[in-house]
């Protein structure tokens, strides 16, 4: 969040360079058209590292207390035209924000679509030392007690109704801002070598209320893996779950989110997997392994059977298809079954370049592949002991 937000509002915001508005007051007796032209911004100091999410449950109250100092220093700097008959101006103007900050306490809902409503409980905003700077004195006068008079405003306005208005404006804004609970995910496959990578998109939508007790929150998201035409599972059926009774953030995920990702990684460019001599030198580091018919043949003696002890470029393609995976089954902490299918091929020959009577695929089969793990963590890693 630290590098996201200012970078998002210095450079992905897309900010505009000119603006203008029309203010009229007693019955259009005074009217004013202002314009602002070459508009330019400062980089925005966000206090990001001062933010604080307490979780507390008083009184049996769910409520999320987040204090959000936004805005340590932004200025924006720009040529102002007034074009009205009562003092018509044009000269230069700063805005400057700083120690702008919004305070809320909120609560979270969840609507039909698997999105969370906030509904707020308290909210709180203040403009801290933010000014208005204009070089004309007259206009900086009348522009100062009209910007100051709209601070006051807005300040009192959401202290008293800011519970009412954000509960119903920051559900749309923070389903957008999360891309309706869906994050694209550019995944490369885990082997070196194999040089592929595939998208996906995580679904995180909620499938109920979040709980909020003292000092820890559980959030409950359906966990689906979608692949990059957010095709999913179909009969996903995940089983109700539980967290842990102590005091670390943890993700719990089912047999059936599990299962899911690994059956939408199948069907992905990832979840094929070539091995050919360039790859296995890639995979273990060595330039002077080779991939051949020859020299797998103390392993595979049946390829030199066949091709009458001629030596070949070799390549291996792996894909698996119905895998199932399951937690804490048989007195083991991971069981995964899978249909691995495995082609052994010439490689980089042509098949008219073969020698008669000699086909390019070698070998066509499909096994039933059960893994079983037990999973132990030292010092923040993982070891999987199979």
């Amino acid at each position: 969040m630290a590098k996201f937000l200012p970078y998002y509002l210095n450079v992905d915001m897309d900010l505009p360079s000119e603006y203008s508005y029309h203010v009229d007051m007693f019955f259009k007796l005074f009217n004013w058209d202002i314009k602002w032209s070459d508009i330019s911004y400062t980089n925005a100091n966000l206090d990001i590292k001062d933010i604080q999410v307490k979780f507390v449950r008083p009184h049996d109250r769910q409520i999320i207390d987040f204090k959000f100092p936004a805005l340590k220093s932004w200025k924006i700097n720009a040529n102002q035209k007034v074009n009205t008959w009562i003092m018509p101006s044009e000269s230069k103007v700063e805005l400057v924000f700083e120690d702008f900050k919004f305070d809320f306490k909120s609560n979270f809902r969840l609507d039909e679509n698997g999105y969370l409503d906030p509904v707020m409980e308290d909210c709180d905003i203040s403009f801290g030392n933010s000014y208005l700077y204009h070089d004309n004195q007259i206009v900086a006068f009348v522009m100062h007690q009209f910007i100051y008079f709209s601070i006051v405003i807005i300040e009192n306005s959401v202290y008293f109704v800011g519970q009412y208005i954000f509960s119903n404006m920051m559900g749309p804004v923070l389903d957008t801002f999360l891309d309706h609970y869906r994050k694209a995910l550019i995944i490369p496959s885990p082997l070196f070598g194999q040089n592929t990578y595939d998208i996906f998109r995580f679904d995180y939508r909620n499938v109920m209320d979040p709980f909020v007790g003292d000092g820890f929150a559980d959030f409950f998201f359906a966990g689906e893996l979608l692949d990059k035409n957010y095709g999913g599972c179909e009969n996903m059926q995940p089983e109700p779950l539980e967290f842990s009774n102590n005091a670390y953030s943890q993700l719990v995920i089912s047999n059936a989110a599990a299962t899911c990702l690994m059956q939408t990684v199948s069907r992905s460019k990832i979840g094929y997997i070539h091995i050919n001599e360039e790859s296995v030198r890639q995979l273990f580091g060595d330039d002077k392994l080779k991939m051949t018919t020859a020299s797998i043949e103390p392993m595979l003696p049946i390829f030199s059977e066949k091709l009458d002890s001629r030596d070949y470029p070799l390549k291996l393609s792996l894909a698996y298809t119905d895998p199932q995976v399951m937690f804490g089954d048989f007195d083991t902490d991971l069981v995964l079954t899978l249909d691995m299918e495995y082609r052994f091929m010439i490689d980089e020959i042509s098949p008219k370049d073969l020698p008669k009577g000699v086909k390019r695929e070698l070998i066509h089969d499909e096994v039933r592949v059960v893994l079983a793990a037990n999973i132990e963590a030292d010092d923040d890693v993982l070891y999987m002991n199979f």
